[in-house]
């Protein structure tokens, strides 16, 4: 298994911290994602949103760590899922063969 953090709202140090702790005391590999939320407001539509996101999201040179892997994604928060849907998508297609989502704050 893979631990692998998402800032989506912004509190990259609180997902970076836990992913580690997880990944230590799990003895877990870690992997991480390029972020960029630029563009993000509170007012976008959900299509927009999804667009943000998809375009906010990369996975590095992590390709071998995640291929063929279990992935546990860490989000801080988030209230319409779009950056752990898109994020999800992305470790997908990177080979990924399961995601598992853990959501630390659900807004309203």
């Amino acid at each position: 298994m893979v631990v692998v953090p998402l800032a989506a709202a912004g509190y990259r140090r609180l997902t970076t911290e836990i992913a580690e702790h997880i990944a230590t005391v799990g003895r877990l590999d870690r992997a991480e994602l390029t972020v960029d939320p630029s563009g993000f407001t509170d007012d976008l539509s959900s299509a927009e949103e999804a667009k943000v996101w998809r375009d906010g999201i990369r996975v590095d040179d992590h390709t071998q760590a995640i291929s063929g892997r279990t992935i546990l994604l860490l989000a801080d928060a988030s209230s319409s899922q779009w950056p752990i849907t898109v994020a999800t998508a992305k470790l997908r297609e990177a080979g990924a063969t399961t995601v598992l989502p853990l959501l630390i704050h659900k807004r309203p």
